[in-house]
């Protein structure tokens, strides 16, 4: 795994670009280039495809923010660190939150497990409320009521009048809420409109509402309520929730 992402770009750091104030999505060869992604396939069987940044700004995956999480980045954690590398790594964050809220505005979280994605990372930013706008959207459109989360189908996006082909853009089909939250006569755990049952929004969800409330992935550093939106902020309470260092928090506020 070490090996794997030494021989990443930039060995999968995070690279602020310097147009747009953004956390670079594909920073090799240098920041800004364009990047082969068929490189790997060596038997003619897929064609020479090209991406650049702005072709797919909406697409589903955080790949350029697996630092924020479910990783860390902590360079301005060391009390050693000169103000001026806390300084670097805050544009760091900033490039982050650029590029998340272009992504948000672009419709990135149109898959659950995309979407709990999504809230844990506005939720280390701190930011309660996108994280809580996530959820929701989360409970009202990927989920039946008996808290079962789907997977919408995804059909591929129109081409731009003009623009070349993105090989990587899908979006969501028309959504029907009755037929979203109805489930199929067909075997499997399926909806009228096909929408599969998806494990990974199942536990991500949980994940994401927990990150709200605690957070411990700053080695020593327990917080509490880090990002708690307004809609909860009155009054509520945890038990027995498992934190880093063998820690168990009960909480109430």
């Amino acid at each position: 795994f070490l090996e794997a992402v030494q021989g990443m770009p930039f060995q999968a750091r995070p690279v602020p670009g310097l147009l747009m104030g953004e956390i670079l999505e594909y920073p090799a060869p240098f920041p800004g280039a364009l990047v082969d992604v068929f490189s790997n396939y060596s038997d003619g069987t897929k064609s020479a495809g090209r991406v650049e940044e702005n072709e797919d700004i909406g697409h589903r995956h955080y790949s350029a923010l697996h630092w924020l999480y479910p990783g860390v980045f902590l360079p301005n954690v060391l009390p050693s660190a000169s103000s001026q590398s806390k300084k670097a790594v805050q544009s760091i964050y900033t490039a982050a939150r650029n590029l998340l809220q272009r992504k948000t505005e672009a419709g990135s979280a149109h898959t659950p497990w995309s979407a709990v994605w999504q809230a844990c990372l506005w939720a280390r930013l701190g930011d309660g409320e996108a994280a809580w706008r996530v959820v929701l959207t989360i409970f009202e459109r990927y989920s039946t009521a008996n808290m079962l989360f789907l997977h919408p189908t995804l059909e591929k996006a129109e081409k731009t009048s003009g623009a070349a082909e993105v090989l990587t853009k899908y979006q969501e089909i028309k959504y029907v809420k009755k037929d979203r939250v109805t489930a199929s006569n067909t075997r499997g755990l399926k909806t009228v409109d096909k929408s599969p049952f998806q494990y990974e929004a199942q536990v991500g969800v949980v994940a994401a509402v927990l990150e709200l409330l605690v957070q411990s992935h700053v080695p020593g550093q327990l917080h509490l309520l880090p990002a708690l939106p307004r809609e909860i902020a009155e009054k509520g309470y945890i038990t027995g929730v498992a934190a880093r260092g063998d820690m168990r928090v009960s909480l109430i506020w």
